[in-house]
């Protein structure tokens, strides 16, 4: 009884750190934000799995709800993909977003995406600090899942050949895809 107990408890466990702690779905994006001490937040956003030549978004978005909008609450900014830049750029208004087309070539290997930015305090536009807290995966594989589609041919009566019918005659035709 005990060991039933015990292997119940450790699955329901188990289950529980999967829906917690479990893999990003494939077609799916992660998010990850920061939001500082005055509510301006900064978020980093990317899909969990890509594909060998095949373009997909990375996008970078900071809101305000202290500061509200068109005012400086960052000063440069960087992004970065496996520790190359991929864009960069100086002073952030918001409300900001800047959307990156990436795709990967040649050999798969896994991506960390990160974003870097100074954050001003209380809207006042001097720097606070230089934060990095954005950092997410991208998993890449060497080809999406393909779909095959057959024929198998037609039913009866059009299964035989040759095919004789008469004119202005409708076909008895029947297919599934």
């Amino acid at each position: 009884m005990k060991l039933r107990v015990f292997l119940l408890i450790l699955l329901t466990t188990l289950f529980c750190c999967t829906i917690v702690y479990g893999e990003c779905p494939e077609g799916e994006n992660w998010v990850k934000s920061y939001t500082d001490d005055v509510g301006n937040t900064y978020s980093l956003e990317a899909p969990c799995k890509v594909y060998i030549g095949i373009p997909f978004n990375i996008t970078a978005t900071v809101t305000s709800t202290y500061c509200g909008s068109s005012v400086w609450v960052a000063g440069a900014w960087q992004i970065y993909d496996n520790g190359e830049y991929i864009l960069y750029g100086g002073g952030i208004t918001t409300p900001w977003q800047k959307i990156v087309e990436s795709t990967y070539y040649g050999t798969p290997i896994d991506h960390t995406i990160e974003f870097y930015f100074y954050d001003f305090p209380e809207c006042t536009g001097f720097a606070h600090g230089w934060n990095g807290q954005l950092i997410g995966d991208v998993t890449v594989d060497p080809y999406p899942p393909s779909v095959s589609y057959s024929c198998l041919g037609f039913e009866p009566p059009l299964d035989k050949s040759p095919i004789k019918f008469k004119k202005n005659r409708v076909l008895p035709l029947k297919a599934q895809l």
